[in-house]
């Protein structure tokens, strides 16, 4: 297990991906959206990592059979429960801003997670922004679109726990790079996403075959531009 004494410092040149990671997962929201209004959330799901999938096939080689494990877990949490639960929360919740707002609190929970087990240290700046991150979705509950979906909130949670456990797990992956990782997520999740489409979702071939111009594009962007760029910085 790798444990890191002083928590390192962010270089400056790294707030220009951190911004496009952010405007690419902004628009996402809205992508998914209407997405969501044809396809069930797992099914999406898949479609979305299938695209991925398409796009890095190149990319997917033999893991170190050391890494095999823990690439597995990432895979799963990182792709199908993530991305699977958040698109469940927004096909539920009456608004999406209460979903992308309560979607950050993976950020306090990854440094939770962090300190956890890789050993990082918290500064008392970062416990503060914790806190106050915390409070934020606290006062999501009162809000009376969230209050009509309260599932929609917990599935949220339940997402970015998912993708801060495996992010930070992420970090003691050895031998994979960041399109690899990608493209393995895609072809792990695929099949979990379809088995959990099959058991709780209903009409999938009619809603393939219905679907219009804009819910394939929904589709296309949540798999180009938010994993592939969106995903592969974050990774990076």
């Amino acid at each position: 297990m790798t444990r890191l004494t002083e928590p390192s410092r962010l270089p400056p040149a790294h707030f220009v991906p951190i911004l496009a990671i952010c405007l690419a997962w902004g628009a996402n929201f809205i992508a998914a959206g209407v997405a969501l209004r044809h396809f069930p959330p797992f099914l999406c799901t898949a479609l979305r990592l299938g695209l991925v999938l398409v796009f890095l096939i190149p990319w997917l080689r033999p893991v170190p059979r050391g890494q095999r494990f823990r690439l597995a877990t990432v895979a799963i949490l990182n792709g199908a429960l993530h991305f699977g639960l958040v698109f469940a929360a927004l096909r539920l919740a009456g608004d999406l801003s209460s979903v992308a707002i309560a979607l950050q609190s993976y950020v306090p929970m990854s440094a939770i997670l962090a300190t956890a087990i890789l050993g990082e240290r918290l500064r008392w700046g970062t416990a503060i922004g914790i806190g106050l991150a915390f409070g934020g979705v606290v006062v999501l509950w009162f809000d009376p679109l969230v209050l009509d979906a309260p599932g929609a909130l917990l599935l949220t949670l339940g997402s970015a726990f998912c993708l801060a456990l495996g992010t930070t797990l992420m970090r003691g992956l050895r031998g994979v790079g960041v399109l690899g990782l990608q493209a393995w997520t895609a072809l792990i999740g695929i099949p979990l996403l379809l088995a959990i489409s099959a058991a709780l979702e209903r009409n999938q071939p009619a809603a393939v075959a219905g679907a219009p111009w804009s819910a394939w594009a929904g589709v296309a962007y949540t798999g180009l531009n938010a994993s592939l760029v969106g995903q592969g910085l974050l990774y990076w």
